[in-house]
């Protein structure tokens, strides 16, 4: 299986800088300049960056940092987490989250089967995996249950569908299981799967990554001084 972030992004020359430009949210279509060195704090208010009308932001919210000429950016304890869009696939664990457009989802991992079920002498069933739908107020939306490999997400002819968003393309993501290990995989959708980082989780990004936080979606540029 491939995973991406394998290896370290090389690291920016003295005559630029990086950038953080709003793809979409509050503010969408402004850059902000990062610091050459140091760090800058993303929140509602009082921040170097704030998305004051975004509740889904906390105050604070995340840390960006340049050290040796790299990106790194730090997800802080909140509710509504910070998301790293993948490339290739990532390997998740039973309760990770994920986003694509506008949904936020969770992977559930093996479903139990009931094995007074299962007949005698009968070939072993597929075990099940599933995924569901958070809504922002905490409760459950839909849930798929599928038998494994594969769960498809996407806008049509899928395991899990989202007809009526035009953001969520046909065949947008699969999570697929193997060998008591599952992964995320996007398959070349236009908006992007990303998965949420651990709470206290640093990654180091490159040039053309992109992040939501909150409603606000994120690309990592280079601005040449």
């Amino acid at each position: 299986m491939n995973t991406d972030k394998l290896s370290a992004p090389p690291s920016i020359g003295d005559n630029a800088r990086y950038a953080l430009f709003i793809l979409q949210g509050e503010q969408t279509g402004r850059t902000y300049v990062l610091p050459d060195r140091g760090s800058l704090t993303v929140g509602r208010m009082m921040h170097g960056l704030n998305f004051e009308t975004d509740a889904a932001v906390s105050d604070p919210h995340a840390i960006f940092s340049v050290r040796g000429g790299r990106l790194f950016v730090k997800a802080l304890p909140t509710p509504g987490g910070v998301y790293l869009c993948i490339r290739g696939e990532r390997a998740i664990e039973p309760g990770a989250l994920f986003s694509i457009a506008g949904h936020h989802l969770r992977y559930l991992g093996e479903i139990p089967t009931r094995s007074e079920n299962k007949l005698y002498g009968a070939a072993p069933r597929k075990g099940l995996i599933g995924v569901e739908e958070l809504y922002a107020d905490g409760f459950r939306g839909c849930r798929v249950v599928r038998p494994a490999p594969k769960i498809i997400i996407g806008r049509s002819n899928c395991d899990m569908t989202f007809p009526d968003d035009r953001q969520v393309s046909e065949r947008h993501a699969e999570l697929t299981f193997e060998s008591g290990s599952a992964f995320l995989r996007d398959l070349g959708s236009r908006s992007g799967t990303y998965l949420r980082m651990s709470d206290g989780e640093e990654a180091m990004l490159a040039e053309g990554d992109r992040l939501r936080i909150g409603a606000q979606f994120l690309e990592i540029r280079v601005e040449e001084q």
